[in-house]
């Protein structure tokens, strides 16, 4: 079974869901140019780091913030690859103790 939507219910459906687009919404825009702040800030100012658990690089900022307020140190981090230097899509919030430094 197939269902056809017009752009105006599948906007409308993404919009409900969270789910924006960069061309479809004002607010779209908005949440995209504010995650690629956040991206920008993490490779430029984050420390290089490689996963314990799965041993990629990420470019990660210690989050004293929720450390504090939790207990546990916890960061910011995007995987990073370094021989092309270029971010990941995806921006994690992660346990600190989950990473080692880079040799």
């Amino acid at each position: 079974m197939k269902l056809k939507l017009t752009e105006n219910q599948l906007n409308k459906i993404n919009e409900e869901m969270g789910i924006f687009h960069t061309s479809a919404t004002p607010l779209g825009q908005r949440w995209h140019n504010e995650r690629a702040a956040l991206k920008k800030y993490l490779v430029n100012y984050g420390r290089t780091m490689i996963s314990k658990e799965n041993g990629k690089e990420y470019k990660t900022i210690l989050d004293t913030f929720v450390s504090n307020l939790l207990g546990i140190n916890y960061c910011i981090c995007v995987q990073w690859d370094s021989m092309t230097n270029i971010p990941g899509e995806i921006i994690y919030v992660r346990a600190y103790d989950k990473f080692a430094p880079k040799p």
